[in-house]
């Protein structure tokens, strides 16, 4: 269910995008 509201929150483009940058980077630590 998660996944689905960051996709949804991804489609707003520049929100969507930060927010991806930071999984990206919390992934990345791990």
């Amino acid at each position: 269910m998660k996944n689905k509201r960051i996709l949804i929150l991804g489609g707003s483009g520049f929100i969507g995008r930060a927010i991806y940058k930071e999984l990206s980077d919390y992934f990345d630590c791990r």
